[in-house]
């Protein structure tokens, strides 16, 4: 089994370290050219030492703290064409997750109907969506002048609870084939959809 992270942010990074628990044998691609910044160690996986590192390579030794066997590649790139994402050469057995924080890349998945893919976000309103593929249209950008969630001190919380949810979806369609969507606010009130 291979799993697709992209965007290793707030969710996309917890969301691997988790995965890569959940399944020790899956091999893992994690995609973000991002660098890792100091203000990124509260809701994120990294650690002091891996600040001004790009994230895909950083969350190697992320995984490594916990497993020595993990199978792990980052790519550190930019992904703002469709065929960066055919590059990649996802199979339909494979499970991709949407983990970006923007329209533009995330608008890059519309074209794809052959790929098992769940996308992930969050809002500033403490909002968060777990939607897969088929039922889900490309959310507009988030107004510049909101607060950003992973900065918000009482985020972590929430984070983490998005982040385990997400992952708890994921296994439930391993297991069993079922695809749910959901939107969690940050009262903890999970509504289906």
């Amino acid at each position: 089994m291979k799993f697709y992270i992209f965007g290793l942010g707030a969710l996309g990074s917890n969301l691997l370290v988790q995965l890569s628990r959940m399944f020790p044998d899956a091999e893992f691609t994690g995609i973000d050219y991002d660098r890792v910044e100091e203000r990124n160690i509260k809701t994120q996986s990294y650690f002091l030492e891996h600040t001004g590192v790009p994230k895909a390579q950083a969350l190697q030794s992320v995984l490594y703290r916990f497993s020595r066997k993990v199978n792990y590649k980052g790519i550190n790139r930019k992904m703002e064409k469709m065929s960066h994402i055919v590059d990649l050469h996802i199979e339909p057995g494979d499970i991709a997750v949407d983990c970006f924080d923007n329209s533009d890349s995330r608008g890059l998945f519309s074209g794809f109907s052959d790929i098992t893919m769940l996308h992930a976000g969050f809002s500033p309103e403490m909002t968060a969506e777990i939607i897969w593929h088929e039922g889900y249209d490309v959310p507009g950008d988030i107004n510049p002048n909101s607060p950003d969630i992973c900065s918000l001190d009482e985020a972590s919380a929430f984070i983490g609870f998005v982040v385990n949810f997400t992952a708890m979806q994921i296994a439930d369609y391993v297991n069993s084939g079922s695809k749910n969507n959901f939107i969690i606010t940050g009262k903890y009130k999970i509504q289906a959809i």
